[in-house]
């Protein structure tokens, strides 16, 4: 929600600090809601290995951008523990949220 509403803090790093337009926050904050939603809602494993992605995808490029951006150290660590926290709420997730496992054809 603080995308979609560009609040006062996501205002000053995405686009006073980062330099990025004032859309991008809303684009986010719009996909980031309904991910949300479909994390935390019951079967749908195949949206949620797309809401997994999308998160780690988000939080490894805030990684990426406070990096080039030359941000402060704390800003790049607490991005990469989100992103480290997606991956292993992946890695860690029920035997029955595991989609099957996709071979290459022989």
């Amino acid at each position: 929600m603080w995308d979609v509403l560009r609040t006062d803090y996501v205002r000053d790093v995405l686009e006073r600090q980062l330099g990025y337009p004032w859309y991008v926050a809303v684009i986010l904050g719009v996909w980031k809601i309904p991910g949300t939603l479909i994390l935390v809602a019951p079967r749908f494993p195949r949206l949620k290995e797309w809401a997994y992605a999308g998160a780690f995808f988000d939080f490894s490029g805030a990684v990426t951008s406070h990096l080039v951006s030359g941000s402060a150290w704390y800003h790049v660590a607490y991005t990469s523990l989100f992103a480290l926290c997606t991956l292993a709420s992946w890695v860690l997730r029920p035997g029955n949220r595991v989609l099957g496992r996709i071979g290459l054809p022989s």
